[in-house]
């Protein structure tokens, strides 16, 4: 499942790569970038979807990671040793790429309550290259878009934005239930937020991008307008 825009003389095209648990993003423009990674089993996976799509690991110009939870850095690590490309994460969550340790990982739904004995689960560590303050341009790797500094699932959680509008905001929100298998499409607040407040507040930037299409780690793609009525009323 994929999205295409055109922006000028440029195409941005977002792809999604439906993993065991969670969604990753090929993003493509003159180059490759590659958002998540999955959780740690999915590196086969990733690597078929990635050469479905007519692109090597090799091929890849930067990682970026939109949080550090096993379901969406697993297989950072792997990946990194054969694509020789940078990793970039927010500041905030460095170490825990470096340790393979999870953000803070704190349940605000009943259904996060009871999932919190699965969510134990580490990642192989890697160093990062590329440390997010507020924001970072991505134009030097060959696509139109920047990465947004959009805290709240956890302290240092980023999203990228496209100069043709369209958001993938890890799980800064989500789409479907339990997680995206039903009515994928619905928008919804994830099952767990390091803070409610914090989301809001960075719900509220992402759409000030206006997106008209909002790719999540978890169910989606959100159409922007429907989003922005529920998260904004």
């Amino acid at each position: 499942r994929g999205a295409g825009f055109f922006e000028g003389d440029a195409m941005i095209s977002v792809i999604q790569l439906k993993l065991a648990m969670s969604n990753a993003f090929l993003l493509r423009g003159e180059k490759n970038i590659l958002v998540d990674t999955g959780s740690p089993a999915d590196f086969p996976t990733l690597t078929h979807l990635l050469n479905k799509h007519g692109v090597e690991v090799g091929d890849l110009a930067l990682v970026v990671l939109t949080h550090l939870h096993f379901d969406h850095a697993g297989t950072v690590a792997t990946l990194v040793k054969q694509a020789k490309c940078p990793v970039a994460v927010h500041r905030l969550e460095k170490e825990n790429l470096e340790t393979g340790k999870n953000a803070p990982i704190i349940p605000i739904h009943p259904l996060g309550k009871m999932l919190m004995p699965f969510m134990g689960m580490g990642f192989a560590p890697t160093s990062a290259d590329i440390l997010v303050d507020d924001t970072l341009d991505l134009s030097p790797y060959g696509v139109a878009a920047q990465v947004v500094f959009t805290p709240g699932h956890t302290p240092g959680s980023v999203s990228l934005l496209t100069d043709d509008h369209q958001a993938i905001v890890g799980d800064l929100c989500g789409g479907g239930w339990p997680l995206g298998q039903f009515q994928p499409g619905r928008p919804r607040y994830h099952y767990w937020a390091s803070s409610v407040e914090t989301v809001r507040a960075s719900l509220k930037r992402v759409f000030a991008s206006q997106p008209v299409q909002i790719h999540v780690g978890h169910g989606g793609p959100l159409d922007g307008r429907q989003a922005g009525q529920f998260f904004l009323g």
